[in-house]
């Protein structure tokens, strides 16, 4: 095993939160993959002691530039014509598989279309993947992922995505399996009218550990953003929640907002959350919200006195949550 750094914030905080970055294990091996950089990175600036924290990737990830190091091969995908059917993508591991996985999509000016990746597994192992999603003026583009992995895995789920004039993105991610998760994603809004919304449901298992890193970047003129987590946290799970919008200098008129709702359930959960906004310039809006609560003991015993005892109560409250993610998949992604 080795040490990965990851899930770089995109600033120092205050490190008594141990918070600016994950050092995660992982299994041995390095292979630098060849990505293609269709758009120049843009120059970082430090304005007002800003002092980025992420190592220097020409195509920025949530995870960050170590990934780009690790998964070796990159396999490119062109995409010219508009499609209704999205092109799926199954991984079906077997116990003591190590997958890595370095896709670079393309998708062409004015092409609707979508990606759907299922992850699963039994047994113990090790899944890496990072998807790279460049989106010309005028693309659709919707990334879902679905990872249902058992408790016996480590996954590092790892995207991120450079919008330009008019483009958008939309990520869907369901994260329901895993011991282990390490996720993240950075949108680059480069483009004028550029959009992109992020989803994500998460259900952080007994003794499990969910690591997050969303960040979206405005630089485009009238860029807008929305990112939305769904939790559900159960006795002794560790979540990291860390999501930041950032304005930079020229991105007038642009709009973010962020939000995260987390349910727990049981005793000794750990549910950290360091929501960010950053800014240089004036004329922007952002927003962040983050909420936790539990099931009350009124509405536990309102359920009862109807028929449902607390794990069936329990069960209709996760669905509802995941449900508020998963109704924006296509039908038959999730089977």
């Amino acid at each position: 095993m080795s040490e990965m750094h990851l899930n770089h914030l995109p600033v120092l905080t205050w490190n008594k939160l141990k918070m600016n970055e994950t050092v995660a294990e992982v299994k041995d091996g390095k292979e630098a993959g060849n990505w293609p950089e269709t758009a120049e990175s843009p120059e970082e600036r430090l304005i007002a002691c800003k002092i980025p924290m992420y190592r220097e990737q020409a195509f920025p990830t949530g995870l960050g530039a170590e990934m780009d190091e690790y998964l070796g091969a990159v396999e490119v995908l062109e995409i010219s014509e508009s499609s209704e059917e999205p092109v799926r993508l199954e991984y079906k591991l077997e116990d003591g598989a190590d997958l890595r996985k370095a896709i670079y999509v393309h998708v062409k000016k004015g092409v609707k279309a979508s990606l759907v990746q299922n992850f699963s597994g039994e047994g113990k192992g090790q899944a890496a993947v990072s998807v790279k999603v460049y989106l010309e003026e005028d693309a659709d583009f919707h990334l879902i992922r679905i990872q249902k992995l058992s408790k016996g895995y480590t996954f590092l789920d790892d995207m991120g995505c450079r919008l330009m004039d008019r483009a958008k993105m939309e990520y869907t991610s369901v994260q329901l399996g895993a011991g282990t998760v390490y996720a993240g994603a950075y949108a680059d809004q480069w483009g004028y009218e550029s959009e992109f919304r992020a989803d994500v449901a998460y259900v952080g298992e007994k003794d499990s550990l969910i690591d997050f890193n969303y960040v979206d970047t405005f630089r485009g003129r009238k860029s807008k953003g929305v990112m939305r987590f769904e939790g559900v946290l159960k006795d002794n799970a560790r979540k990291i929640m860390r999501d930041t919008l950032d304005f930079r200098n020229g991105a007038v008129d642009a709009e973010g907002d962020e939000e995260e709702n987390v349910l727990t359930l049981g005793k000794d959960m750990v549910n950290r959350a360091i929501p960010m906004i950053l800014g240089e310039e004036e004329k922007v809006s952002g927003r962040h919200a983050h909420t936790s609560g539990k099931l009350s003991p009124d509405m536990l015993f309102y359920m009862e006195t109807r028929g449902i005892n607390a794990a069936e109560a329990e069960k209709l409250m996760i669905d509802a949550k995941l449900k508020r993610v998963t109704d924006r998949i296509p039908e038959g992604a999730l089977s």
